[in-house]
């Protein structure tokens, strides 16, 4: 199944889902999907968007979690 935006752990089996990006306010490891820092708190900037398959990572983002492409600056 899907897994929530900003989940930390798979519903599923529970396993730590990796972190697609750090955080400017803490240095945190950002969730895919995030939208807040589940450390801090502070509202992560605007998403980036995947020129190869359209998906939105956070802007710290280098690389898509779905398809591996290289996110832009």
């Amino acid at each position: 199944g899907r897994i929530p935006g900003g989940s930390a752990f798979c519903p599923a089996c529970g396993a730590r889902l990796a972190a697609v990006g750090r955080c400017p306010g803490c240095n945190g490891e950002i969730p895919a999907g995030a939208v807040f820092c589940p450390s801090c708190g502070v509202r992560l900037p605007s998403a980036k968007k995947c020129p190869k398959c359209g998906k939105e990572e956070p802007s710290s983002a280098r690389f898509c979690s779905s398809c591996g492409a290289t996110l832009g600056e």
